[in-house]
């Protein structure tokens, strides 16, 4: 619980600064009903751009790829 409670007490931009360490496969989520943000695909796509490239050292992420719909 103690886990929790520290990530609700991050900001975005906190998360933000991360991405860049990300080593697995990740599902984004976005939708317009979001009531953080005013442009949901712009804030998608900007995750995606900031993650580390999928790359053929892990066969999982190299065979999903990045997938934003």
């Amino acid at each position: 619980m103690q886990v929790l409670q520290a990530m609700c007490k991050t900001s975005p931009a906190d998360a933000g600064e991360q991405l860049g360490n990300v080593k697995c496969p990740v599902l984004i989520i976005e939708g317009s009903a979001d009531p953080d943000g005013a442009d949901p695909r712009a804030e998608g796509e900007k995750i995606v751009a900031d993650l580390p490239p999928a790359g053929p050292e892990d066969p999982l992420t190299a065979a999903l790829g990045r997938v934003l719909a």
